[in-house]
C-alpha cells in the first residue's frame, strides 16, 4: 500500500515542498518495506437498555457512541495494525535520527488510517465512520474488552497495556455501526465535533 505523502504532511502540521516530499518518500520506502499490515472484525446485534448499549457482549456506556449507532440495528467491532516491525523502526530512528523518526511515525499514522479505511470499506457501503474507546464519553477502559471480543492477540498480535494503551501502538480498535435501510450518515472528519483539531480535512 502506497503512503499518501500528503497526508503525512498533514500530520506533521506542514506545507509542501521538494525537500520535505523527499524526506517524506524515503522513510514512507522503509515503512512500507517493515510494515505487516493485519486486520480483523466481528459483527453483532446492537442491544440497547436505558443507559447503554450493548454489542458482542461489551457494554457501551455514554452518550456519544448512542447517538453514533442511533440508525443501526448491528454493528462490527474492528481492529488492524502495523505490526511490531514499525515500532521498531520508529524506535530505531528515534536514537540516530529524531527528524527521519517524527516524518515516520506520522507516515505510519498515515498509513493505518489508509488501511483501515480500505479495510472497512471492504466490509460494505453501508457502515458508519470508526468510533473507538477514549472517543467523546466512551470510555478508554474499554479497550481490554474490544481486544478480547475479537480475538486480537491471537488473530492479528495486538495486545492492550496495564496503561489502556494498544501494543504494537500503531494500531487501532473501534466500532461500526452498520446502517439501517435508507439511512446514512457523516463520515471522518465531517462527522467530528472537535472542530479545532490540528489534523482536521479541509472543507469539512
Amino acid at each position: 500500500m502506497k503512503i499518501d505523502i500528503k497526508e503525512v504532511r498533514r500530520y506533521l502540521g506542514m506545507s509542501k515542498s521538494d525537500a520535505l516530499d523527499s524526506e517524506i518518500e524515503a522513510c514512507a520506502k522503509r515503512l512500507e518495506a517493515a510494515a505487516s499490515l493485519r486486520s480483523t472484525h466481528t459483527r453483532g446485534e446492537i442491544i440497547r437498555r436505558d443507559a447503554s448499549i450493548e454489542i458482542c457482549g461489551i457494554k457501551m456506556t455514554g452518550g456519544a457512541i448512542a447517538k453514533h449507532l442511533e440508525n443501526c440495528r448491528e454493528a462490527c467491532l474492528f481492529a488492524a495494525t502495523l505490526g511490531i516491525e514499525a515500532d521498531r523502526l520508529i524506535y530505531r530512528l528515534s536514537l540516530t535520527d529524531m527528524s527521519a523518526s517524527l516524518i515516520t511515525d506520522a507516515c505510519a499514522t498515515a498509513l493505518l488510517e489508509q488501511f483501515a479505511d480500505d479495510e472497512c470499506s471492504a466490509l460494505g457501503d453501508n457502515l458508519t465512520s470508526r468510533f473507538s474507546a477514549g472517543y467523546g464519553d466512551l470510555p478508554l477502559e474499554l479497550q481490554p474488552q474490544f481486544v478480547a471480543a475479537l480475538n486480537a492477540p491471537k488473530r492479528i498480535g495486538v495486545t492492550v497495556t496495564d496503561g489502556l494503551m494498544l501494543a504494537p501502538t500503531k494500531s487501532i480498535t473501534a466500532v461500526l455501526g452498520i446502517l439501517n435501510d435508507n439511512a446514512c450518515q457523516k463520515t471522518g472528519c465531517a462527522a467530528c465535533e472537535n472542530k479545532n483539531c490540528d489534523y482536521r480535512r479541509e472543507n469539512t
